[in-house]
């Protein structure tokens, strides 16, 4: 069913934001891009953290590994202050499900804050490929982030004027053979010293495959006809008769 489905069928109301659970998917072994097939096809593994939770906080800090918790599906007209994966200031005609400092946001203690949330945000979670194969997470690192970029300049870990980081190229080549060398033993992304460091640190705290989660395989084939993509046995079939 469609999400206003969803809504409908739950009679939920339509408060400024829902907190949403997310599910972490790693690179699942894979050193390249998968040569056919949509992610949710190649990546079926995800962190066991995502069953375990964060209760009674929802949103957690970049010191978790992997970052876990929620998501924030809002109301613009409602939002007057956004976070990374948190909202900061609602406007007083929204109703607000939650409260707490940003990261660490908590559900209200009272009857229509715990029926919303149980019945029509914590029954839906969102897949999360943060890290894909080891070469797309090389070229997603080096474009740079939209947050924290400013204190990844400041550090030289990013260029000052396109915010883009920069990795050795012996450091690639090794991270996308799986042959790295070292990584940080930290998980405080403000304590890495410099692009690689943080690279490494980041996809090593991604990359969590313990979990077999196929639950929305279903949706792979209506994906791929909305997409006006082949199916891998298509691919092979070109591939061999050429």
């Amino acid at each position: 069913r469609t999400f206003p489905q969803h809504l409908a069928q739950e009679e939920c109301s339509i408060p400024a934001y829902y907190l949403l659970r997310w599910h972490v998917f790693g690179a699942a072994g894979h050193l390249e891009r998968p040569l056919c097939g949509s992610s949710i096809e190649a990546y079926q593994q995800r962190g066991r953290e995502d069953d375990i939770g964060c209760y009674p906080h929802f949103t957690c800090g970049d010191d978790k590994s992997p970052p876990i918790c929620a998501k924030v599906l809002a109301r613009a007209d409602c939002v007057r202050h956004q976070g990374t994966h948190y909202v900061i200031d609602t406007a007083h005609s929204c109703q607000n499900l939650y409260f707490g400092d940003r990261k660490a946001s908590q559900l209200k203690n009272d009857q229509y804050a715990i029926y919303q949330h149980e019945f029509c945000a914590a029954s839906i979670h969102l897949n999360h490929y943060a890290v894909r194969s080891r070469r797309d997470f090389v070229d997603k690192f080096e474009r740079g982030r939209i947050s924290s970029s400013a204190r990844d300049a400041q550090l030289g870990i990013a260029d000052a004027n396109s915010r883009t980081r920069s990795v050795p190229t012996p450091v690639i080549r090794d991270f996308i053979a799986g042959k790295e060398k070292h990584h940080s033993q930290t998980n405080k992304a403000n304590a890495a010293k410099s692009a690689a460091d943080l690279m490494l640190l980041e996809f090593f705290r991604r990359d969590h495959s313990q979990v077999l989660d196929d639950t929305i395989l279903p949706l792979a084939t209506a994906l791929r006809q909305r997409l006006n993509t082949p199916t891998c046995l298509d691919t092979a079939w070109a591939c061999s008769f050429v």
